[in-house]
């Protein structure tokens, strides 16, 4: 140690992992990958309650910080790296729970995996104004997290970048962004709006987030109750909605899709309104909406995706004219459903589409005719070594209970 307080790394090496209180190093001289993971121990055993700052700004050597490199240092209260440092490994700080501000060296261009996932103490990230990518969950269940500003040359938000960050409030998508993955702002409880400046790719009108010309429903704020979508709509995108405060939606006129995922576990949600230009529903769409119990489906709609309703309140549901394929699952666990019944039109029928529908008394289907079975999903696509069957003669228990004999099985018509 010198006189100004200024460790070699070996010295803070040994004062952390000796710490019976919490300590704060300053560092000083080469360091590098190897010896970061052994800082990374020493934090490690000294335990939880001795918190550890540790201040890297004036040590020489390190541009690259490796993945996992501070990983589950619980103790880790702050850390300052030098300006040298250029990239930042996957699941660098991830699960640094005491972790409670950060600032991004200069030089880093990407946020990588996991960075910073689980970092539930996290208030404060200063990102580089040369940033361009925020890597998938790489700040996923940042729960102390409440605002963030996005630098102006950030092209890519990936995939649950932001989920679960519950205290986030909102959030401004900076003008250069062309990419943002499914639930990247998934589970933000307290999300009320996006903004959006004069981007090239994105779109907000209500708060809510399109692409540029307002076709695609991409994301919808969490905290936000009542939908108002905007006019021209044609698509909802997969996860759109999913895991929101929603608690009823009129999806407008011109909507042909409404894709997987789009509602998933929306447990407010009561009420739908679902136009007659939809022709599909996506797997999972509706899966989990604990509260929806009265739904209408289009005239229009052809396919029904896997689990599209799966654990919905569901008690009565009229399946239109003109439905091609409910695949699998489609309705399972729907415990308060008491019939259903299968128009002619459809000629496939995927696994367990009634599965655990506990009062289900009445399952028919209205064209017994030419109906195989396979227990094979690629044989079923392709209608292909099935057995003939006579569904007229299957009980209800057999589609629905847990040990049915049908459970298993994949119905198509030739």
């Amino acid at each position: 140690m010198n006189d100004e307080g200024v460790l070699s790394v070996g010295e803070a090496i040994d004062a952390i992992r000796n710490r019976k209180n919490s300590l704060s190093a300053k560092l000083a001289g080469e360091i590098k990958a190897d010896d970061i993971a052994r800082l990374r121990d020493a934090i490690r055993a000294g335990g939880e309650d001795c918190l550890v700052s540790l201040d890297l700004s004036k040590t020489a050597g390190l541009k690259d910080l490796k993945d996992e490199a501070f990983l589950e240092c619980a103790a880790l209260k702050s850390v300052i790296l030098p300006d040298s440092v250029e990239s930042i490994g996957k699941k660098a700080f991830s699960k640094c729970t005491a972790l409670t501000s950060f600032v991004v060296p200069v030089k880093v261009s990407r946020i990588r995996k996991k960075t910073f996932s689980k970092c539930r103490s996290l208030k404060s990230v200063v990102l580089p104004q040369r940033l361009t990518e925020i890597g998938k969950k790489a700040f996923k269940k940042c729960s102390s997290l409440s605002s963030i500003e996005l630098p102006p040359k950030l092209s890519s938000i990936g995939k649950s970048a932001f989920y679960g960050c519950s205290s986030l409030e909102s959030i401004n998508i900076p003008d250069m962004c062309i990419f943002i993955g499914d639930q990247a702002f998934g589970r933000c409880a307290k999300l009320t709006h996006f903004s959006i400046g004069t981007s090239y790719a994105y779109s907000s009108e209500g708060g809510v987030l399109y692409n540029k010309d307002k076709t695609r429903l991409l994301a919808y704020p969490t905290a936000a109750g009542e939908i108002h979508l905007a006019s021209g709509l044609k698509e909802i995108e997969a996860y759109a909605l999913a895991e929101t405060a929603v608690t009823a939606v009129s999806i407008p006129e011109g909507v042909a899709s409404i894709n997987a995922n789009a509602f998933e576990n929306c447990v407010e949600l009561k009420s739908v309104s679902i136009p007659s230009t939809v022709t599909s529903i996506g797997a999972w769409a509706f899966a989990g909406c604990k509260s929806l119990e009265n739904i209408l489906l289009p005239a229009g709609l052809a396919q029904l995706g896997a689990s599209a309703f799966r654990s919905c309140a569901i008690k009565s549901i009229v399946l239109p004219e003109g439905l091609k394929t409910i695949d699998s699952g489609a309705f399972s666990y729907c415990t308060g459903l008491g019939s259903l019944d299968i128009p002619p039109s459809v000629f496939e029928i995927g696994a367990a589409v009634v599965y655990m529908c506990n009062a289900l008394t009445h399952f028919a289907i209205a064209d017994t005719d030419g109906w195989y079975m396979t227990d094979d999903e690629f044989n079923w696509r392709a209608k292909n070594r099935g057995t003939k069957i006579d569904v007229a003669s299957i009980a209800v228990a057999d589609f629905a209970a847990i040990d049915g004999r049908f459970i298993k099985a994949y119905l198509y018509k030739k």
